[in-house]
């Protein structure tokens, strides 16, 4: 399985409560952060960069301002700016999750697997539901070798986040890696139960290409 980290170096949208301080956020810095999400989502670095300093002058302990910035600098390959925004993003409330999945990201891009490991397991103690790093740490475990601990946690993904294609498509490698040849029939069930037909088309090919290779009976 090869998840690029790009594919779940989401941006982040804002909620309420983003800010580490007491006072709310005026309305002009929720809106320039979450346009600077947008923007990094189409990939317009410079205009994402520029709305979420000015989110940030708005006040400083913005969270998701400070962690779209990290991820500007990520995109640019930036990986030590990268880092001290989400070390400032970790510093700044421990009990969200986005610091350590930023740290995460910049770990697993320059291959840093144990440390990346860690830092998605910290997310994810702080939020299960977190589905963009259960995703790269599955991406990290099969990395390792670790197969069966990778499907684990991609099953657990699957039925939180089945929207996901990528999700599916891994489980399917998976399966076939590890001679689960009797849950593919499942995982195309799942697939096209909650994705579009293109997609879910792909997953059923590749039970198939399966079913071809190793001449065993997979029901139909």
């Amino acid at each position: 399985m090869n998840i690029s980290v790009s594919l779940v170096a989401l941006p982040l949208l804002l909620g309420l409560n983003a800010c580490a301080g007491a006072a709310p956020l005026p309305p002009k810095a929720i809106a320039l952060s979450n346009s600077a999400a947008h923007n990094l989502a189409r990939g317009d670095l410079d205009r994402a960069q520029a709305e979420a300093k000015l989110a940030l002058e708005y006040n400083p302990r913005f969270i998701e301002a400070t962690f779209n910035l990290g991820l500007v600098e990520f995109e640019r390959g930036n990986y030590a700016a990268a880092r001290a925004q989400f070390l400032k993003a970790r510093t700044l409330n421990h009990d969200l999750p986005w610091g350590p999945f930023g740290l995460g990201l910049v770990a697993d891009a320059t291959k840093r697997l144990a440390a990346a490991e860690g830092y998605y397991r910290d997310a994810l103690a702080i939020d299960p539901g977190l589905s963009e790093a259960r995703i790269n740490l599955a991406s990290i475990l099969t990395e390792q070798g670790k197969l069966e601990a990778a499907y684990a946690e991609l099953k657990k993904c699957a039925e939180v986040a089945p929207q996901i294609p990528e999700v599916w498509l891994s489980l399917m490698k998976l399966g076939i890696a590890l001679n689960r040849f009797f849950d593919l029939d499942d995982l195309v069930s799942g697939a096209a139960l909650h994705l579009s037909k293109p997609e879910a088309s792909v997953i059923k090919s590749m039970r198939l290409l399966a079913q071809d290779r190793i001449g065993v009976y997979i029901r139909r």
